[in-house]
């Protein structure tokens, strides 16, 4: 367990698309005798026989792409490649982590997407659950388990995929939480009820809609490849007993295999396949192309870059794009991002007790809300659009999400010139516009 341990540390690091944290190095190789791998197989059987076939030891089953999670001898990676029955090993990649300003709690960015036209249509976001690939969910903030102006629990579950642990119901207050503080600060732009009566508006995009949490990066925002893979597998072996519609992927990673080749990315897939629309940050790494990190080079998925409003939400003349938020295309060649959200000054909610809040103690926004910019942001916006396009219009695929969203949005103009401000590669379809994603009655809709 003590090599296990080592080896998920080194090895590997999950990157939140948040921009609080310095961007951490690579991975360096593991001192131990024996790594970390991702075995895909043609089958998950065959997978697990070849592991053991070559002194290795099967940690946990990924079904969804026929893998298995397994530690094997360093010698002998090459030979189980060649194993029969295998397709193919990665070694659990590196992927990076990576925020904000002081001001009073003022959540501008749902004005900035025109939440409230779809609130005062009685669009709260109820019936859908949003899980979240993060750092966990704090459920000790009551804005997050309860619903607008009513009572019940809307944190339905939290797995915690470093232990194996389930919790749900009372037992969510035993669970680890949100150490890191990464998580509940995205969960928060998705589903914070507190009401702000002086603007009449709601401090989260999608307030009524329940959540899930998945929990794959320690307090210091560390995890791997293989945990978020085997989240992945949790939300999609348990997506209809929570409804989960949506997931939240606030974490990207360096491209260094085709999409179709990435296990990160087939898991991703898969999860798309299953019904589930998969929101993902375009990654930190911008402006330079081929700057899309993984798994938002998914050709399937929603990814989405980020804007800033520039302090004036309600003014679009002067909004731009960060230099921060990656650019396309892909290492595959497919336009990305697919749309862009607001992504600069998020405040949201995060505990004074939290790593990040610790680290960054300037951010902090009156005790319970702290302020962060990034990717993870815009992520967390468009999570909470498609909470509202599907409380409204169940039905809906994840492709139809997807097209609702694309069509609706709206391409920045230069205000000098009327010219496109910005290229398909940095703003993709445009800047995502909730009011006409949701309400959209499209002919011949894909």
């Amino acid at each position: 367990m003590k090599n296990q341990a080592k080896v998920r540390r080194v090895i590997a690091l999950l990157a939140l698309c948040s921009l609080l944290a310095v961007t951490l190095t690579s991975a360096a190789p593991a001192a131990s005798s024996s790594v970390r791998v991702i075995v895909q197989g043609t089958s998950v059987g065959d997978a697990a026989t070849a592991v053991r076939a070559n002194g290795g030891r099967v940690t946990a089953e990924v079904s969804i792409i026929n893998a298995v999670v397994a530690e094997v001898p360093q010698g002998c990676v090459a030979r189980l490649a060649e194993t029969p029955g295998v397709v193919r090993v990665t070694l659990d990649r590196p992927v990076r982590v990576s925020g904000g300003r002081r001001s009073r709690v003022n959540v501008e960015f749902t004005k900035a997407v025109g939440a409230k036209e779809v609130w005062d249509a009685d669009d709260l976001g109820a019936g859908v659950t949003v899980a979240f690939l993060d750092t966990g969910i704090d459920p000790t903030f009551v804005s997050l388990r309860r619903p607008p102006h009513g009572r019940g629990n809307r944190i339905l579950a939290y797995y915690d995929v470093l232990s194996g642990r389930l919790y749900k119901s009372r037992r969510l207050l035993r669970s680890p939480r949100d150490p890191n503080g990464h998580g509940t600060h995205v969960a928060g732009i998705v589903g914070n009820s507190a009401y702000e009566r002086r603007d009449g508006e709601y401090r989260g995009v999608a307030p009524a809609a329940n959540l899930v949490a998945v929990r794959v990066l320690d307090e210091t925002g560390v995890g791997t490849y293989a945990d978020a893979i085997e989240g992945i597998q949790w939300v999609v072996d348990n997506k209809d007993t929570y409804n989960i519609r949506v997931l939240n992927i606030s974490m990207y990673g360096t491209v260094f295999a085709p999409y179709w080749a990435d296990p990160f990315n087939l898991a991703t897939m898969a999860a798309w396949q299953a019904g589930i629309v998969v929101v993902a940050c375009a990654g930190n790494d911008g402006p330079d192309p081929l700057s899309i990190g993984v798994p938002g080079n998914t050709p399937y998925i929603i990814t989405v870059g980020a804007f800033t409003d520039n302090y004036t939400p309600e003014d679009f003349g002067d909004d731009y794009i960060p230099p921060f938020s990656a650019n396309g295309p892909t290492l595959d060649a497919f336009v990305k991002p697919d749309v862009i959200a607001p992504g600069a000054h998020i405040v949201s909610l995060m505990r004074r007790n939290t790593y990040l809040n610790k680290q960054y103690p300037e951010n902090r926004v009156n005790g319970r809300y702290f302020r962060m910019t990034g990717t993870s942001m815009s992520t967390a916006v468009v999570s909470g659009i498609a909470a509202l396009m599907l409380s409204e219009n169940p039905d809906l695929t994840p492709d139809q999400v997807k097209y609702r969203m694309t069509i609706t949005a709206h391409p920045q103009f230069s205000e000098y010139s009327g010219e496109a401000a910005y290229s398909i590669w940095e703003q993709g379809a445009g800047r995502i516009w909730a009011p006409g994603a949701v309400s959209a009655d499209i002919e011949g809709e894909a």
